[in-house]
């Protein structure tokens, strides 16, 4: 049920680096995500995947403008990057929230008696989706590749990282 409440964050936020990759500085919808950020940590986990995406992708346009030397839109990315990161943990919890984390997906009896948790696999019913619309993907990026079109590094990365995170967990397929 959580999760409900973090999927329309998760569209804004892919929207967000997308559209912000192509404009010249900083704008104030980018600093305008950091309360979603926050919000997203009280709700469901997967936003410490996005804040390290944040952080991630702050940091790399903050390097894109130091090396234009463009020293004062550098350093406010790199801000802006840094609070991203830490957004997730302005809950009640705060850091510690990082041992719950930690005890849930190292949990072995999590892992053996959810199928949730487990690797997808093509005996595993809830995985052929996945292995469908992963080749789907995959042939629909090597065909347009192959027709001269460059895709956005943007969403290069993102959709990289939620297939490795995919082949990891069936519950992580959605993100995907």
């Amino acid at each position: 049920l959580a999760q409900s409440f973090a999927y329309p964050l998760f569209v804004a936020f892919i929207w967000l680096l997308i559209d912000d990759w192509h404009r010249p500085r900083l704008r104030w919808w980018f600093v305008a995500f950091l309360p979603a950020l926050a919000l997203w940590g009280n709700l469901h986990g997967t936003a410490l995947v996005a804040a390290a995406l944040f952080a991630g992708y702050a940091l790399a346009r903050a390097a894109r403008h130091v090396r234009a030397r463009h020293w004062r839109q550098g350093g406010a990315y790199a801000a802006v990057g840094g609070v991203g990161a830490l957004a997730p943990f302005a809950n009640p919890y705060g850091f510690s929230v990082l041992d719950y984390y930690g005890s849930v997906f190292g949990h072995a009896t999590i892992r053996g008696f959810s199928l949730e948790w487990t690797p997808p696999g093509l005996g595993n019913p809830y995985s052929v989706g996945f292995f469908l619309f992963a080749a789907l993907v995959i042939g629909a990026v090597a065909y347009a590749l192959g027709r001269g079109f460059r895709p956005s590094p943007v969403a290069v990365v993102l959709t990289t990282v939620f297939l490795l995170l995919a082949s990891q967990a069936v519950r992580n397929q959605a993100w995907f």
